[in-house]
């Protein structure tokens, strides 16, 4: 029985360390929160963004079979509870009503799943959404009550907003 060495390595081997807070979600802003924890856990551990998309990881031997649990090498555990730990990261983002109806969810990635099922904002708003920030970019006038900075930032605002949902401005098009 040969061994299948497929335990990637995960950033506390390789001397990471963790410092910041994951982003708490607000309650009609769940694309917004998606992107900001996404890339909060990818900077924090990339393989949890695995975990997210492929499930949990399961030691395997060489003909594809599950390795049994006590032939699991020390790397195979540390990565096997990765997918809890994720959970436990993800749990206290999320507001009380919310935990509640993911908390009975083993895996994360099924959580993750429900989240996106029941939170992401359905195609059509966002098409309404981006037809919204379109007429706004257009019709961007600096209000006569604001600084030179406070116009930057509103229209950089609305350029990253249109960013994220995924519209892409022509250079002519911004000047």
């Amino acid at each position: 029985m040969a061994i299948v060495n497929d335990v990637p390595q995960l950033v506390d081997q390789k001397g990471g360390s963790y410092t910041a807070i994951a982003p708490k979600l607000e309650p009609g802003n769940f694309n917004k929160w998606k992107k900001k924890v996404l890339c909060y856990l990818a900077g924090m551990e990339p393989y949890y963004l695995k975990c997210i998309k492929d499930g949990l990881f399961q030691p395997k031997i060489a003909d594809g079979d599950a390795k049994p649990e006590s032939q699991w090498t020390l790397d195979e555990r540390r990565v096997v509870v990765q997918d809890q730990r994720l959970k436990s990261i993800i749990m206290p983002c999320l507001p009380y009503d919310i935990m509640e109806s993911v908390i009975s969810c083993i895996l994360v990635k099924e959580t993750w799943t429900d989240l996106v099922h029941s939170f992401e904002v359905p195609l059509d708003t966002k098409e309404n959404r981006i037809m919204d920030l379109k007429l706004e970019y257009q019709t961007f006038r600096e209000k006569s009550t604001e600084s030179l900075s406070q116009i930057y930032t509103r229209y950089k605002t609305l350029l990253n907003e249109l960013a994220n949902d995924g519209v892409n401005l022509s250079k002519h098009e911004i000047n």
